[in-house]
């Protein structure tokens, strides 16, 4: 009985040999760093399909804060040639968004030997230097692997790399989309007409040429009149309006000007005033489709008809409903 357990045991080790788990190409980060102490991003993009090529550099004017993403306060302070633009508010969700998944680039194999050029890497499609108070960091990211399992990454690179030399690998990561979200510089500006979110407001007036029609105050969880009488609640409303977003930014400062002095000479077409928690106002006044922001005076901002209709479709529902 012995010799055939033995027997028995020797065969079935013989056919379970275990085979060896492929190496783990993801497990690596290719770059570190705590986004909350990062303080400067420069970044650049090339276009080999239309030619497009800039770079521009980002501050973090409010560093000492630790809070994150919609407390993160981000100045454009370097502008690609022959732009000009008055106001430099960086859209800093998208930044620190962007700075968060870098940090999930993973490599998924090694680059082909060959000159830097044939990698799209001469020159890059991105270029991103991320800088923090004890160094700067590098990556440079070119075209598609043949695989189409990621895109070519140089780390770090030397300033006088023309091929490569075995540094070059292939990367993934969700990085990659935000970056080709990228469609041109006017996407890293900051297109919101207020920085408050609809959780933050604990007020809201409305007018129409000059004639307020609707103020509602947050007391507790319900919405109420001046009366302090309930209200419909304007939720749905408020994320409406901080959430829409211009078609474009009018940095012109004669356009700027004229209109501030239009604005001042004759009631808007709409009016919105909110004041969030803090007892801080932001005001948008509507010329037609253009708009003023309190918060913005050096930038006009080019709106859709559709925002129009939501100030009609207001008037209509929150004033013969509280009436």
């Amino acid at each position: 009985m012995t010799v055939v357990l033995m027997i028995m045991t020797s065969v079935m080790g013989a056919g379970c040999t275990q085979s060896k788990a492929p190496p783990n190409t993801q497990a690596t980060t290719l770059i570190h760093y705590n986004v909350n102490q990062i303080t400067e991003l420069t970044l650049g993009k090339f276009d080999p399909e239309t030619g497009e090529h800039w770079m521009t550099t980002l501050k973090r004017i409010n560093t000492a804060t630790k809070k994150r993403i919609t407390h993160a306060n981000w100045e454009i302070t370097s502008l690609p040639d022959g732009n000009n633009i008055q106001d430099r508010k960086a859209n800093a969700t998208f930044i620190m968004h962007l700075l968060d998944s870098l940090q999930g680039l993973r490599k998924t194999g090694d680059a082909p030997n060959g000159a830097l050029d044939s990698l799209g890497l001469d020159p890059p499609r991105f270029v991103i230097r991320v800088k923090t108070d004890t160094g700067t960091q590098e990556l440079r990211i070119g075209g598609m692997s043949d695989d189409k399992l990621g895109n070519y990454l140089a780390m770090n690179p030397s300033a006088d790399q023309k091929s490569n030399s075995g540094k070059i690998i292939i990367a993934s990561g969700s990085a990659l989309k935000m970056l080709s979200m990228i469609s041109s510089f006017e996407y890293l500006r900051d297109h919101s007409w207020t920085p408050f979110s609809a959780d933050d407001i604990d007020e809201i007036a409305l007018s129409d040429q000059g004639k307020p029609y609707f103020y509602a105050q947050r007391e507790g969880s319900q919405w109420n009149d001046k009366n302090h009488h309930p209200l419909k609640d304007p939720e749905p409303l408020l994320r409406v309006l901080t959430e829409i977003q211009p078609k474009g930014l009018i940095d012109d400062p004669t356009q700027v000007a004229r209109a501030l002095k239009l604005s001042s000479s004759q009631p808007p077409t709409y009016e919105a005033k909110l004041i969030d928690r803090r007892g801080t106002p932001v005001i948008l006044k509507l010329l037609k489709t253009y708009g003023l922001s309190s918060t913005r005076p050096s930038t006009l901002f080019v709106f859709s008809p559709e925002i129009l209709t939501t100030f009609r479709d207001s008037k209509q529902s929150y004033v013969k409903d509280h009436k």
